[in-house]
């Protein structure tokens, strides 16, 4: 009987780690730091990446003047795989949003992602948060994974997409428009 016991232990001991790591496969940003910035101010967050069933949460914490700031973004399944815009509303220390559909937090959609990946043009132009993106490049990774460079020649605006449409974080945003800008490290 001991040993049966025994047995079980270890299986189950060695099936947590499988279990696990099969979880932690499907997002391969858990955990980053974003640093944004607005009129040469800075600001770095530490954020977690959680997938929960369909949705992703990106749980945000900061310290300021001594004091330790969190909250979290979620976005739905329906954000995920279709926001045609980014929400710009400010991180509030215990504020818990959950996006509507048509929004998505440091994120593109995976429709965005697979309209990229479609070989059906030369040029590729995607339209998100109401502007015309044309991809320019693949050249670049992040953490081993491949970039989506892509720029807005009306107003000058770039963002650098990771090529996954179940998590295509926007992992840089240069001269956006509505001066906000962040780096994911």
């Amino acid at each position: 009987m001991l040993k049966c016991i025994i047995l079980y232990m270890l299986c189950v001991f060695l099936a947590f780690p499988i279990v696990s790591l099969k979880a932690s496969a499907k997002i391969p940003v858990s955990k980053a730091k974003i640093t944004f910035e607005l009129h040469r101010q800075y600001r770095t967050f530490d954020v977690t990446f959680v997938e929960k069933g369909d949705s992703l949460t990106l749980h945000w914490s900061i310290k300021q003047d001594l004091k330790d700031l969190h909250g979290s973004y979620t976005m739905t399944q329906k954000s995920r795989q279709h926001a045609t815009q980014l929400c710009y509303v400010q991180p509030n220390d215990l504020q818990h949003l959950t996006l509507p559909g048509s929004q998505a937090f440091c994120m593109a959609s995976a429709d965005i992602v697979n309209a990229l990946c479609e070989e059906s043009s030369d040029t590729k132009q995607v339209i998100f948060n109401k502007t015309y993106f044309t991809l320019l490049d693949r050249d670049e990774k992040f953490r081993g994974f491949p970039l989506f460079h892509l720029k807005d020649y009306e107003e000058g605006a770039e963002m650098w997409i990771l090529d996954d449409p179940k998590f295509p974080l926007i992992v840089k945003m240069l001269n956006n428009p509505v001066e906000i800008n962040w780096t994911i490290e």
